[in-house]
């Protein structure tokens, strides 16, 4: 995953508002690991825009 100036959206309501309006392309979205996926909106949205979803422990980020 290198996305230069990649910026990282926090945040089930923020990422709902990033992923319905469309105005930046998203590449891959991270969801702490014990977040229940199957009950949110923001897993159907970002199926529809073909995201990579990425299950992360919590406090640690991708880079790790």
């Amino acid at each position: 995953m290198d996305h230069p100036g990649a910026e990282f959206v926090f945040g089930v309501s923020p990422v709902l508002a990033g992923l319905r309006s469309r105005r930046r392309t998203a590449y891959v979205l991270f969801v702490q690991s014990t977040m229940d996926m199957s009950k949110r909106k923001v897993q159907s949205l970002a199926q529809c825009q073909t995201l990579q979803i990425r299950r992360i422990i919590r406090g640690r980020h991708a880079g790790t």
